[in-house]
């Protein structure tokens, strides 16, 4: 028999014991276990933000992530930022995520005004020429350029791991120019433009580029006049110096025009308003200008005589920038004609055209007929610009779907959004239909000319998203828990998952247990059992930890305490404390084989012998009896379906001190505490 003072320490060690598997399983509550991989591997993992610290690099095994709702970044050299929404929520949760390869775009120079030539992606620079860039999966704008030569620019659709090699060829931009007047009084003195002859005054110097030059005039009988020059882009600037000269007699000039109030030049400079007339003019060729609103400028040479008037009429047209006629079209190969007549390829245009509808025709090889018309005057639109969009000879066609605005592409080739109907040349072509979300359409199509259209209908199919995927994942698992799960095991019940257990045995002929899975790592449980001369009540805390996806270990603690008939007016009663260490290997989903340690502690009223229940143990003066037993156990344990399980359990005692009176000659057996117990039961779990 114990000693009180005994009795009060394994009272003391079983509260401990509890405290301690308490606080290790609230600290084990904050963080669970997780297995994380990537395919590729070699991926840095962080946790809700890339500004923190990274948890690792795949493949990582049982990395310790708090439970709830997270977004894991994925990060490797040549692949797309990854992000994964997951949920964590399982001990020892497999998670795993598909990185996509940035694609590669690879630009060189094709000719030798392209080398070194500045690249940019979307705006941005990223490199001189030759260079290769990793961008992500998606549409990408690129552009090249360099001082002095006419920028390129191109629109790409990559997909995640291409690489696409772009040669760039640039044309030099043709240098800006300006033009100068030169006159003076002196007409037929010899023009220089830094130091090359240009003609003689009066005259207009073209095509100068833009910048400061040196003009000479060198008249005969004169001085030269030497002066700087600023030519500005695209203007006309006036030189008309006084030249040191002999005296001449100089002669007149009178100038009219059919539209009244046009302004007149002469050698540059404003004379005023059409009449005009001019007195002392230099003897030789001047340059007399005309313009007015709605005119075309009108530029002509007149000879003026000494001593003599000379009368010029002048004849305004209307302006052909107001009365022009501008075809053009990327049709490779067209041809324009316009009021039947053939004008030649793209772009063309058309000067001076009369007032009225003009009719526009544009043919090309493999295309259909272009035709429309174009009004000058009146309510026209001056100058008339067609850009002639020419729809490829062949057949109609008509493409539908299940998803509107789906991106419809020919030959890889944008050419709309579903619904989407037009002409597609005559032959054998890829159709392609994309929208975000969805698997990809592919088909080869094989056109023939056809007045009928082609008529075409397109199913996408939506695509899981990563979450989504992985959220299927991870109820596959659970359902493989499910089906699998043990009430016996080192392994605890499924996160909400509850079972019953119903057995008969020994000693207790019967018992009831129910438990339910509370965390991945804890369940617990209370459990009802009899053999008549004792009732047990029981309650029961269990933590587990997966070693491997076979081999599962755990804790149990089991506590409680029974009550029995009263004999000859004294009261049977049993509190108990038992703390087991088990180890499981799990038959994937056949069930699982379990072996378990145990010390049992216990304090038993029983003053009866174990021979019979109405002879006191020494008059009854025994007290309690308080022991401290060792057992061994181990069960199988079948998952028949998802819902029920077989299984059937054998332990014994292999270390104790007195027998257990309570278990002795039960049923008339006439055996003390028989020291080996077993079961056959059933598990119903939901």
């Amino acid at each position: 028999m114990q000693s009180p003072s005994k009795t009060r320490l394994w009272i003391v060690l079983g509260i401990v014991s509890l405290g301690l598997l308490t606080a290790v399983t609230a600290h084990a509550a904050r963080t669970i276990p997780v297995y994380i991989d990537t395919d590729p591997q070699g991926a840095v993992v962080y946790v809700d933000s890339e500004q923190s610290a990274p948890i690792g690099t795949t493949p990582l095994k049982r990395v310790r992530i708090a439970r709830g709702n997270h977004t894991l970044i994925f990060k490797k050299d040549g692949y797309e930022l990854g992000k994964l929404q997951v949920n964590i929520r399982r001990w020892k949760q497999r998670i795993s995520f598909s990185l996509k390869a940035r694609a590669k775009i690879s630009v060189s120079p094709g000719n030798t005004g392209a080398q070194g030539a500045s690249l940019k992606v979307d705006g941005k620079v990223v490199g001189q020429l030759p260079t290769q860039v990793e961008v992500q999966s998606g549409r990408h704008l690129i552009q090249v350029e360099r001082k002095g030569y006419k920028p390129f620019s191109q629109w790409a659709d990559l997909k995640g791991g291409q690489v696409m090699t772009l040669p760039v060829m640039l044309e030099e931009q043709a240098k800006p120019v300006g033009s100068v007047l030169v006159a003076g009084d002196i007409p037929g003195a010899p023009i220089y433009i830094d130091g090359d002859p240009q003609g003689v005054t009066p005259s207009v110097v073209d095509n100068l580029a833009e910048g400061a030059h040196i003009l000479e005039i060198r008249p005969p009988d004169a001085e030269v006049f030497r002066q700087e020059i600023q030519v500005i882009a695209g203007k006309r600037i006036t030189v008309n110096p006084k030249l040191q000269t002999k005296a001449s007699k100089g002669g007149s000039l009178r100038i009219v025009a059919n539209v009244s109030g046009a302004m007149i030049r002469v050698d540059g400079q404003d004379v005023g308003q059409a009449p005009a007339n001019l007195d002392d003019l230099q003897p030789g060729e001047h340059i007399i200008e005309a313009s007015a609103s709605g005119y075309a400028p009108l530029q002509e040479t007149v000879e003026v005589e000494a001593g003599k008037q000379k009368v010029l009429s002048l004849t305004l047209e209307r302006g052909a920038a107001e009365r022009s006629i501008v075809v053009n079209t990327d049709a490779e190969g067209a041809i324009v004609f316009v009021d039947g007549d053939k004008k030649g390829p793209p772009p063309v245009v058309v000067n001076n055209a009369e007032d009225g509808v003009h009719a526009i025709l544009v043919r090309a090889p493999g295309y259909d007929a272009f035709k429309t018309t174009c009004e000058i005057g009146g309510s026209g639109a001056n100058p008339c610009r067609i850009d002639a969009k020419l729809e490829p000879t062949g057949a109609p066609v008509r493409i539908s779907g299940n998803v509107s605005g789906a991106e419809v592409l020919v030959d890889g080739e944008p050419r709309g959004t579903l619904p989407w109907e037009g002409k597609i040349a005559v032959g054998q072509h890829q159709l392609e239909v994309r929208a975000p979300g969805y698997a990809s359409y592919a088909q080869t199509i094989d056109l023939e000319e056809s007045q009928q259209a082609r008529e075409l209908s397109v199913n996408l199919i939506r695509e899981a998203t990563a979450e989504e995927q992985q959220a299927e994942r991870d109820a596959v698992q659970d359902r493989r828990m499910r089906r699998s799960a043990v009430t016996h095991s080192a392994a605890t019940l499924p996160v909400e998952m509850a079972a019953i257990d119903a057995s008969i045995g020994w000693p207790y002929l019967g018992e009831v247990r129910v438990g339910v899975g509370i965390f991945s790592f804890l369940d617990a449980g209370f459990a009802i059992r009899s053999f008549g001369r004792l009732t047990d009540f029981e309650g029961r805390v269990k933590a587990s930890y997966w070693i491997t996806p076979m081999i599962s270990v755990g804790g149990q603690a089991r506590f409680g305490g029974g009550v029995g008939p009263s004999k000859q007016g004294r009261k049977v009663n049993s509190f108990f404390l038992n703390l087991e260490a088990l180890g499981s290997l799990h038959l994937s989903e056949l069930g699982a084989f379990t072996l378990w340690v145990a010390a049992d502690m216990f304090t038993d009223r029983y003053d009866f012998t174990s021979s019979d229940d109405d002879i006191l143990v020494n008059g009854g003066d025994v007290g309690r009896q308080n022991e401290i037993r060792m057992r061994l156990g181990g069960a199988m344990e079948f998952a028949l379906t998802r819902h029920w399980n077989v299984w059937a359990l054998v332990e014994g005692i292999v270390v104790d001190g007195d027998d257990r009176r309570i278990y002795g000659d039960l049923f008339g057996s006439g055996i003390d505490d028989f020291e080996v117990y077993m079961r056959l039961g059933g598990t119903y779990k939901f």
